[in-house]
């Protein structure tokens, strides 16, 4: 999986000779984004970057980022789980957090860490306050009360 229109897939059984497969998006962008990308004057939105695709609780889960203005916070993560990668279908379960521009992080580049136990959680985010992560529920979704822990920062001039 990368960044591309409709996140493009290939797979290969070698790692030297690949296969193109189905894009995740090859049906169009969900609803949820055309809605959030129309309350956002000036948006250069061309399509979701950064995928990541992680396994776990029986399923796979593919996060990827969804930006309205290249170099502003105005961003959304995704959430798509299937049980078959091979098969294309993916269910769309929308977005996991979004920055509307006010915040001091970024809700890109999605990157799933998995404990010895299996819990999972969701690291993100890039310029601002650096890297943040919060836990995941079974189901990839962001568990309920789950604060925002800061994992990595620069120190500013």
């Amino acid at each position: 999986f990368w960044t591309g229109d409709n996140i493009p897939m290939a797979s290969s059984t070698d790692l030297m000779a690949w296969r193109d497969g189905p894009s995740v998006y090859r049906n169009g962008y969900p609803a949820w984004s055309r809605d959030w990308l129309s309350g956002v004057q000036g948006e250069t939105f061309n399509f979701p970057w950064a995928p990541d695709v992680s396994f776990f609780a029986n399923q796979y889960h593919l996060y990827s980022s969804f930006s309205a203005k290249f170099g502003d916070n105005i961003s959304c993560i995704t959430h798509l789980t299937t049980s078959d990668i091979a098969s294309g279908e993916w269910e769309d379960h929308g977005p996991v957090i979004c920055t509307e521009g006010n915040e001091r992080y970024n809700a890109i580049d999605a990157e799933v860490g998995l404990e010895q136990d299996g819990k999972a959680f969701l690291a993100f985010g890039s310029f601002w306050d650096g890297i943040l992560a919060f836990e995941l529920t079974e189901t990839g979704e962001r568990a309920a009360g789950s604060e925002l822990t800061r994992l990595a920062w620069a120190r500013g001039p």
